[in-house]
Order: C-alpha cells, then sequence, then structure tokens
C-alpha cells in the first residue's frame, strides 16, 4: 500500500518465496515513483522471478477492491506492517500473512488477526515467513478457500468491527 514500507530485505523475502513456490505471482501495489517501480524490477530480474511479479500504482478503491479477487494471499510489509489495508484485506476475504517484530509499526497486522484467531499467520522471523509462504503456496487450495470464504463474516463479527466496545476503551482510556 506504500512503496516506502518495502525494504530490500524484503523484496530478498519475497524473491526467495517465489524461488521455492514456482507456481507463485506476486502483486504489489501502490508503487507510484519512477524510481520504486525501476529499483524493484531490478532487483526481480537480477533473481530471474520478473517474469511473475505485477506492479501496479495506487490503486482507486474499487480498483483495489477487484484486485484482491485475484489473490489468494496478502503478503504483509515489514518492519511497517499494513493498517487500514490489512483490514481491508480481511474483509475482503484474503488472510495476510505477517511477520511481527518488537515495535508497535510491526505488531498492527497481529492485532488484527488476533481476534480472528488467526495468530498462526504472524510470525516472528525472515525465514519463518518465507517457509510459511512458501507452505502456503505449495499446499493445497482447499483449506485456504474455506478461509477465504469466512473470512469476512469472522471479521465482522470480531472486536475489530465493534464500535460501541471500541469508542468505551477509548474514552476510558482519555480519562
Amino acid at each position: 500500500n506504500n512503496a516506502s514500507k518495502i525494504s530490500r530485505a524484503m523484496v530478498d523475502q519475497w524473491i526467495e518465496i517465489l524461488r521455492q513456490a514456482p507456481t507463485a505471482r506476486l502483486k504489489i501495489v501502490g508503487i507510484k515513483s519512477a524510481a520504486s517501480r525501476s529499483w524493484l524490477l531490478n532487483a526481480f530480474s537480477n533473481a530471474e522471478v520478473s517474469e511473475r511479479v505485477k506492479l501496479h500504482d495506487r490503486l482507486r478503491i474499487p480498483d483495489y477492491d477487484a484486485l484482491l479477487t485475484t489473490v489468494d494471499v496478502a503478503l504483509d510489509s515489514y518492519p511497517y506492517n499494513g493498517g487500514t489495508t490489512t483490514i481491508e484485506t480481511l474483509l475482503a476475504g484474503v488472510p495476510v500473512l505477517t511477520r511481527s517484530g518488537p515495535w508497535s509499526v510491526s505488531r498492527s497486522t497481529l492485532v488484527a488477526l488476533e481476534p480472528l484467531g488467526l495468530s498462526d499467520w504472524a510470525v516472528s522471523s525472515a525465514e519463518e515467513f518465507v517457509a510459511r509462504a512458501v507452505q502456503i503456496a505449495n499446499g493445497p487450495l482447499e483449506p485456504l478457500e474455506a478461509l477465504r470464504v469466512q473470512l469476512p463474516q469472522r471479521v465482522r463479527q470480531s472486536s475489530l468491527m465493534d464500535r460501541v466496545d471500541f469508542i468505551t476503551h477509548w474514552e476510558a482510556a482519555l480519562m
């Protein structure tokens, strides 16, 4: 959702996932600058996986929603996890694999996954991130498809969408 969140280490992990999951494809959204686009394309080309990578500029919400229907799993950025984009992705029925770290900016997706019973979609190292993504990519589609069907309802029924509870806690924190 923001090219500035993409580190070289993150790109290296994506490359390794693509190497180990030969049928996987990667779509990256939010790449509006020519410099970022060039840097990413060079990295993927040098690793000989660029034919399976598609870069997208920032998208309007309807276009982003349409794109989400074409992906099986979202790979979160690290160390800067998604926020609103993560919730929108989960509501669209797309599970998010994330790497959690010691900073609040690297734990925001875990905070969204926990009330959904999906804390196992959060890992703590780059190696675990790659291994889990490869496992999902090379694994059977049925469990993933079942999760995708139930995920929007799980999000809507979770504490993530409980406005009254959120406001009550927010007001208490301000007192």
